[in-house]
């Protein structure tokens, strides 16, 4: 959920990987789960998603 949450702030993969101390390879890892968890294709849908739950607000 971290690297969810870091996406949606904007975060690059290499960025979420240092401050959580894990491999880029390893936090994109768990954005694809999160996407097929969510039943997104790419992470414009995964936004979307995140506005729908109330995760984050689109202006």
């Amino acid at each position: 959920m971290e690297c969810y949450l870091s996406l949606l702030n904007g975060k690059t993969a290499k960025e979420t990987a240092k401050v959580l101390r894990i491999s880029a390879k390893t936090v994109e890892g768990y954005i694809e789960t999160v996407k097929q968890k969510l039943r997104c294709h790419n992470r414009s849908q995964l936004f979307e998603q995140a506005s729908s739950l109330g995760l984050i607000s689109i202006l």
